[in-house]
């Protein structure tokens, strides 16, 4: 964890990895239309902390895994950056019987930026659209 702060510090170089991790809410005990994503998450013991007590709290399985079935994501709001780099994403899918307009306004309303679907890249450094 020190190893982690001082490198959020710029005190020391560290390369950890990055990694896209999800709940697909689903799949959840009181199913919802969207999987909420976290891209850029550090790939460090601990740092998934926060990210797996949501998903537990909404009753929902922690992946490290982009959100699945992105053939059929219709688009997503970018809920906001977290003070580890990270991303977080709400998308949602065309199966449910959302379009991508739906999606847009919803994103609007909740005073989210909405965005179209796109693959995580873990080198790229910046994970907001």
């Amino acid at each position: 964890m020190l190893l982690i702060l001082l490198s959020a510090c710029d005190l020391i170089e560290v390369d950890v990895g990055r990694i896209a991790a999800h709940c697909d809410l689903r799949e959840s005990i009181e199913p919802r239309d969207y999987c909420q994503e976290w891209r850029g998450l550090l790939d460090t013991p601990g740092s998934d902390v926060t990210a797996t007590a949501t998903c537990e709290s909404l009753q929902s399985d922690f992946q490290k895994t982009e959100c699945p079935d992105t053939d059929d994501i219709v688009g997503g709001c970018y809920i906001g950056d977290l003070g580890d780099g990270s991303s977080s994403y709400w998308w949602y899918y065309g199966s449910q019987g959302l379009s991508a307009e739906d999606v847009q306004l919803g994103c609007e309303a909740a005073g989210d930026e909405f965005v179209e679907w796109f693959e995580f890249d873990p080198d790229d450094g910046d994970w907001a659209p």
